[in-house]
């Protein structure tokens, strides 16, 4: 590196020293002249950068006489730099060169390590840097008095640094500066002064809410490092303590405690050696002495002595001399360290076995992996908990990727806790992984990460946009391509859970994995489905462990249906008990022996919760009410341990966090206004921004505020250290100032952020803008925003948001409203609410100046006139209509509303009404569907040709909108119409190509619809055991994604298939479960079909009064209405058997009226459904033999056997030879006897006389 000429305004003359990361010159102020110590960087790196800056900031905060000052700080070609005091005098390792001179047979490439106090050889160290220069006069002899009042001198900076929150975590010979000037004891030595605070750190809040922080970032010097360091994790003043120790046994005997030939083998005694005692190398030392040594460097911190004031005063019975008296210092302030995980350790210990067993490959563990979820109460330590694990798990060289759900709503009062942040952002770590390992990769480790679908995923991470190649889709430019795109969203939404899960599985490969997400109660539902895919098999085979956070009281109902999916194993993590408060409290003040009556008090008062107890213990040290004597022992101000029972605590978590806040200073408020306003999290850029301060205010306001935990800082963003910070802070904001604050943190997100993120931020733009008072503003980031989470398939949040918009009572034009109540249709629908989402799209029919009909004669009246629009043909526009084309979309989905209600009337108008729309509006509007119910319809209403039609045109406007959904579920329409008609092969053609595109998009909830078609077809053709595997494929992907109607469709599918093979408890058990799933869906069809089978279950089980009963029931649901779905067939078909059944085991007045009433409605049924035929004629010819009319009854049967035998429906036709086999004699009845065992017992048993 060349020497500069010029940094800031100090003229450089000379070199100090040089070291591995940083250089000091001396320097010149040309303003006054005076010299100073300048030092930048040597190399410009992240590391090397992030270290100078690390310590200007340190520096800046700290004032004391035992620590450098820093005098200027700037940047020079893109480096920082800065000047501090030039000192006069030497090192501590000067002074060890002095007492221990090196041995010239030493090899110089390995005197680093064997005697790191000795340098190279020549009298110079390479790692030095220096501050100072020596100031002429000769070093003193070594004797113990001089050294032990050296180091009882060094406890006072150093106890002060530690009372300001920072932790040196570098102290070696060569950043302790000794003064010349003024003696300690008169002996020859100067005041020591602390420098080199590159990697000091800031130590965390000991009531502070735990950030998901895992350890593994070791830096430091070998030979001073404590266990802790070397570890990686996160470490406190106790580190300097064994730091402190190092450099003491150094001093005493002319060697650090362990020395070997490599950082590594240095490091690893730190870790496992004891040492040994310092007079083994210097017998004239004292015993007490060795004890004193040995305790500074044991192992574990909490068995060290715990404050740098203790090394003090155990120095000074040794016989140190104290300090004299010189520049005024502050006096250290009182501290009290980071509380361990007191309570949980047989907790930890389970999961520490359960990770070795994970990162063993020979042990092949399925157990290791899987899911869990620790729930608790706020407070109550499951963050810590998580991050101890997370910990565990990099000790044990598994990967780990955290994240952490962001709570985006304020706590003003009426704020909607449902409205979550941006899609996938508590995973987006995951994404970034995936992104460098793209980029490390290439497009092979795309491909086998990603596949075909990289582009999926690439909205919600913009790093992985740009390190794979992806085909970006055009922006939606009008109503109907936003269709197309709401069209496509929930096959997007199946296929972000696909993909990641697929990324995961593979990133796991040949490397076990660790996934952490912390507070999951606030995911938005994209996360929560992508997780959901993620079954326990997957993960146990894939060696993968998937650990969440839940907040118990703030548990929401998607997370609820995600903790009772199988396999996942919920913790819930308690209070504390006494015994456990009272290991908190030693560790937490550092005690050599528990404090049973504060810790009872502290117990009492917090309920065991151990945020509440840390905090009440920092508010009693920071208060003066808890303080430490000279001796090193914690008192009571006034007093004896008796009075920790009137020790005053406040009476609520909000008034210990107020007076945890109440004396910072102005610009701090600001800094913490601004903050509590932008959230829990938030960039520091925009601090700035919202409490407008320059760098020179800003800088030292975060630092104090992190040193009073208040905030953290990591990666250029802010993160308050426990919600209830946060929460307080933002309470206690008075108006007008909240809302100028809100305007402010919406004028900077748009400013500061970049346009690929801009979605990510809409709901948080919405959301100041609205506090702002700027219901305009707060209207567009809405409704963007709601647009934005339709498009990502998240229907709870766009639910959530169009609620939310429509509710701020903004007056806009009728078409702008009426788009936000058919998204709100949409988003209902995909969320299984019919009638949500009928209320909502009929509302936006109304406000675009279109009526839906009411009641028959209405539907009726609007048939006649959509269909004379479609004899008479319809006149297009020449130019598109926005509001024709929203009114088409809104009609179009109309008709599911009308299918999932069994009104074929109104849904035959509906799409009508839709597609007469779409063709009067120019546009291309997706309305295949709407087509295809018109084909239905037709076919229904016995005009095969003119379904045909319809169906030809839905397809051609599926292929011509690019609305594949359209085209699968056209395909499916037309595969139920053809099981209506007993087209059993090409129903079953049309249902296997819709079905194997939709596992092309990887959309489950189609490919389920396909399981659905596909099984019936299987049933009505005869194969129990081929339909029963399409109802349990059916099933189980329903389950894995929490879809309760699906669910329902797969469990009484596959009871009907037990009911027809006469396994009857198993068909009653999923009869029971069904219709406990529809009770709060609006599904008439599956109502019926659900009911009727369950009836003639429960009568073939012999109770004929609660088979009369669930019978009743279908008959009354079914009415009088059209009927409009062949699915349905079986409940008709089922509530005639238990009629008949009752009417054979008690016959009672009125059960044959009852009978004839269901077996009529199954013919009427059977008008419309050609499948249903046989049954109808079968049960009718039964009814007649059982009424005594058997002539009559024979003739039915008759009719029954052929026309079953016409359709190729061999249950019926078996049921009817065993009926005819029962009324005939002789050879006749023989051979329908074995006609029927011919078809088989595949074809279905039948039910027991």
């Amino acid at each position: 590196m060349t020497t500069p000429h010029q940094l800031g305004s100090y003229r450089i003359v000379d070199v100090l020293g040089r070291g591995g990361m940083g250089v000091v010159y001396v320097g010149v102020d040309d303003r006054t002249g005076e010299a100073a110590a300048v030092k930048t960087v040597r190399v410009p790196t992240e590391s090397t950068l992030d270290s100078i800056r690390r310590e200007i900031l340190t520096l800046r905060e700290l004032r004391h006489p035992g620590v450098v000052r820093i005098r200027d700080t700037g940047v020079a070609h893109g480096m920082p730099w800065y000047a501090m005091d030039l000192l006069r005098g030497y090192t501590l390792r000067d002074y060890l060169r002095r007492w221990y001179p090196a041995p010239t047979t030493v090899d110089a490439d390995t005197q680093d390590l064997r005697r790191p106090g000795h340098g190279d050889g020549r009298g110079r160290d390479p790692d030095a840097v220096g501050v100072g220069t020596g100031d002429g006069r000769a070093l003193p002899e070594f004797s113990l008095a001089r050294c032990l009042a050296l180091f009882r001198a060094v406890c006072e900076p150093l106890a002060y640094v530690h009372g300001e929150g920072v932790v040196h975590r570098d102290l070696t010979p060569g950043n302790l500066f000794v003064l010349a000037g003024a003696e300690p004891a008169a002996d020859g030595l100067g005041r020591p002064v602390l420098f080199d605070f590159g990697i000091a750190s800031q130590v965390r809040g000991e009531g502070a809410r735990e950030v998901l922080e895992v350890g593994g970032y070791t830096r430091g010097t070998a030979h001073y490092m404590a266990p802790e360091q070397a570890r990686g994790e996160v470490v406190d003043a106790r580190a300097d303590v064994y730091a402190l120790g190092c450099l003491l046994y150094e001093a005493l005997t002319g060697r650090p405690p362990f020395l070997a030939d490599s950082t590594v083998s240095v490091m690893m005694q730190h870790l496992e050696d004891p040492p040994a005692p310092p007079s083994r190398w210097n017998p004239a030392l004292p015993p007490a002495l060795d004890a004193l040594l040995l305790h500074m460097l044991a192992k574990r911190p909490r068995e060290r002595l715990g404050y740098v004031a203790d090394v003090a005063a155990a120095l000074g019975a040794l016989g140190a001399a104290p300090v004299e008296p010189g520049p005024v210092a502050p006096a250290p302030r009182g501290y009290v360290y980071r509380p361990p995980l007191a309570g949980r350790a047989e907790l930890v210990a389970g999961f520490v076995a359960r990770l070795e067993r994970l990162g063993d490959a020979a042990a092949s563990d399925a157990a290791a992996g899987g899911w869990v979820a620790l729930v608790g109460e706020s407070g109550v330590g499951k963050t810590r908990l998580a991050a101890a694990i997370a910990t565990a798990a990099v000790e044990r060289d598994l990967t780990v990727i955290t994240g952490e759900a962001v709570h985006l709503a304020g706590v003003a009062a009426g704020e909607p806790d449902e409205v979550r942040a941006g899609p996938l952002h508590p995973l987006r770590p995951l994404l970034r992984v995936l992104a460098d390992r793209c980029r490390e990769g290439g497009r092979a480790e795309s491909t086998r990460l990603l596949g075909a679908d990289a582009a999926v995923l690439a909205p919600f991470e913009p790093e992985l946009a740009a390190a794979v190649t992806l085909a970006v889709e055009p922006a939606a430019s009008g109503p109907a391509d936003v269709a197309r795109g709401e069209a496509a969203a929930l096959a997007g939404r199946y296929r972000v859970a696909a993909v990641l899960r697929q990324a995961l599985l593979e990133l796991a490969v040949g490397q076990p994995l660790v996934l952490v997400i912390d507070d999951l109660q606030w995911a938005d539902e994209l996360t929560v489905a992508a997780l959901s895919a993620l079954t326990a098999a997957d993960l146990r085979a894939a060696g993968i462990l998937v650990l969440v956070t839940i907040r118990a009281e703030e548990l929401t109902g998607d997370v609820s249906l995600l903790l009772d999916r199988p396999g996942v194993e919920r913790i819930d993590v308690g209070r504390l008990d006494a015994a456990a408060v009272g290991e908190m409290l030693r560790d937490m003040l550092a005690l050599e022996a528990p404090e049973p009556e504060l810790a009872g008090v502290l117990a009492d008062a917090s309920e065991g919760n151990p945020f509440f107890a840390a905090e009440y213990l920092r508010v009693a040290v920071e208060e003066g009410l808890l303080r430490r004597d000279q001796r090193g022992r914690w008192l009571l101000a006034d007093g004896g341990a008796a009075a920790a029972r009137r020790l005053p605590i406040p009476g609520s978590v909000q008034e210990l966090v107020r007076r945890r806040l109440r004396d910072l200073d102005a610009r701090c408020h600001r800094v913490l206004a601004a903050a509590a306003v932008l959230g829990r999290d938030c960039a520091v850029a925009l601090v700035r921004a919202v409490a407008e301060l320059d760098d020179e205010a800003l800088t030292p306001a975060i630092a104090e505020l992190r040193r009073r935990q208040v905030v953290d800082e990591h990666d250029g963003a802010l993160r308050f250290e426990h919600d209830k910070l946060r929460e307080v802070a933002y309470a206690d904001l008075a108006e007008p100032a909240r809302t100028d604050l809100h305007r402010r943190a919406a004028l900077a997100i748009e400013v500061h952020t970049a346009a690929d993120h801009r979605a990510l931020w809409l709901p948080a733009l919405a959301h100041h803008w609205e506090h702002a008072r700027d219901l305009a503003r707060a209207a567009d980031a809405l409704e963007e925003a709601a647009a934005a989470a339709l498009h990502a398939a998240a229907y709870g949040q766009a639910s959530a948001l169009l609620r939310h918009l429509l509710a701020l009572g903004l007056e806009v034009a009728a078409p702008r409203r009426a788009r936000w109540e058919r998204w709100l249709g949409e988003a209902a629908y995909a969320l299984g609410d019919l009638a949500a989402c009928a209320r909502h799209t009929r509302a936006a029919i109304d406000l675009l100046g279109h009526r839906l009909p009411r009641g028959r004669a209405g539907h009726t009246g609007a048939l006649l006139a959509g269909v004379t629009r479609r004899v008479l043909g319809v006149r297009p526009r020449r130019a598109p209509d926005a509001d024709r084309a929203e009114a088409a979309l809104a009609a179009a989905r109309m008709t599911s509303c009308y299918f999932f209600d069994d009104d074929a009337l109104a849904m035959l108008g509906a799409s009508l009404m839709a597609v007469n729309l779409a063709e009067r509006s120019a546009a291309a509007v997706p309305v295949a569907e709407a087509y295809s119910q018109l084909g239905y319809v037709a076919g229904l209403a016995r005009m095969p040709a003119v379904a045909e039609r319809y169906f030809a045109r839905a397809l051609a406007t599926a292929e011509s909108t690019g609305d594949v959904l359209g085209w699968i579920k056209t395909r499916y329409t037309v595969a139920a119409y053809q099981i209506g008609l007993g087209g059993w092969d090409l129903a079953r053609t049309e249902a296997a190509a819709a079905q194997a595109r939709a596992r092309e998009l990887r959309n489950p909830q189609e490919v389920e619809v396909g399981h659905t078609i596909l099984g019936h077809v299987d049933f009505c053709v005869g194969d129990l055991a081929g339909s029963r595997q399409a109802s349990q494929a059916l099933l189980d992907s329903a389950r894995a994604r929490a879809n309760k109607q699906h669910e329902a469709w797969g469990l009484y599918t596959v009871g009907r298939a037990d009911l027809y093979a006469d396994r009857l408890e198993d068909a009653l058990a999923g009869f029971e479960q069904a219709a406990a799933r529809l009770a709060d869906l609006r599904d008439h069809a599956s109502s019926i079909l659900c009911g009727g089978l369950h009836a003639w279950a429960v009568a073939r089980a012999g109770d004929v009064d609660g088979a009369v009963r669930r019978a009743d029931e279908v008959t009354s649901l079914i009415g009088r209405r059209m009927p409009s779905v062949f699915t349905i067939a079986e409940g008709f078909v089922g509530a005639a058997e238990a009629y008949l059944l009752a009417q054979r085991a008690r016959p009672e007045r009125g059960r044959d009226q009852a009978s004839a009433r269901a077996i009529g409605n199954l013919g009427r049924f059977a008008r419309t459904f050609a499948l249903a035929r046989p049954a109808a004629a079968r049960l009718d010819g039964e009814r007649l033999v059982l009424a005594g009319r058997t002539r009559a009854g024979r003739r039915a049967l008759t009719r029954a056997l052929r026309l079953a035998e016409v359709m190729a429906l061999p249950y019926d036709q078996r049921r009817a030879h065993l009926a005819l086999a029962e009324l005939s004699t002789g050879a006749e009845a023989e051979a329908h006897r074995a006609a029927a065992a011919r078809l088989g017992g595949d074809a279905g048993s039948p039910p027991s006389p």
